[in-house]
């Protein structure tokens, strides 16, 4: 089967910004007036858990501390306006052979979409971060946590691209970089490439289709041969 979508999953994809998050966490969790730090060997297992304030509940639990819902809100929150302004101030550069395979998917007329689920407003400071270099106008559809009513592992934001695009499985390649977010397209019966990121690289990717590393990504006959591999079973 011929790919007919490329999917560029979650933001972790796209730029290397654990360490950045990481920051952005520690000086929220400083802000509502914990004394946590999250350095990163403890981040790089959190990161094992999907969803920011049930990392937050989590943690706080392991450690002892008692947490009201609206000091995790004030936290999750906090992290993500320190991250944007990180971003906007520090600027970022996609990963390796994103640009690339960008670039060779569309001369070779392949779409392109964003499986992200994230806040929109994270999405579009990662395109401001990058200079234009990588825009909205790059995807022919992408998602957003506005959009979604489940977080990844489910299989949610694959089916929205594939109902939008009137597309099967057989026809999208998802690329994504932690163990819980290729589970998603993996739930959707769609092949899915992993790339580990700097602090996910530990995690169990024995599920993904295949396993990029260092700008491998980029090269789309490989990307396209792997549609010759079993396609994933999708849940019921």
């Amino acid at each position: 089967m011929a790919v007919k979508v490329i999917a560029l999953g979650s933001i972790g994809t796209v730029i290397e910004s654990s360490d950045m998050q990481r920051r952005a966490y520690n000086k929220a969790i400083a802000e509502a007036g914990f004394d946590w730090d999250w350095h990163p060997e403890l981040y790089s297992e959190l990161l094992e858990v999907p969803g920011g304030k049930r990392r937050v509940r989590d943690y706080a639990a392991e450690v002892g501390n008692e947490i009201t819902e609206e000091q995790v809100e004030a936290i999750h929150s906090g992290k993500s306006r320190i991250y944007q302004e990180m971003l906007r101030e520090e600027g970022i550069a996609l990963r390796d052979g994103i640009a690339e395979v960008i670039q060779k998917a569309q001369e070779n007329g392949i779409q392109l979409v964003w499986t992200a689920g994230t806040s929109l407003e994270n999405l579009q400071a990662i395109v401001d971060a990058t200079d234009d270099i990588f825009t909205f106008d790059t995807f022919v559809y992408y998602t957003h946590h506005g959009l979604l009513t489940n977080r990844k592992p489910h299989p949610e934001t694959y089916h929205m691209v594939m109902e939008k695009l009137n597309l099967k499985p057989d026809e999208i390649l998802a690329i994504e970089d932690t163990e819980s977010s290729l589970l998603s397209p993996v739930n959707a019966g769609v092949r899915v490439v992993a790339t580990p990121g700097a602090l996910t690289s530990d995690q169990d990717f024995s599920q993904a289709t295949e396993v990029a590393r260092d700008g491998e990504i980029a090269d789309l006959d490989w990307l396209k041969s792997l549609m010759e591999e079993p396609a994933p079973a999708p849940i019921a």
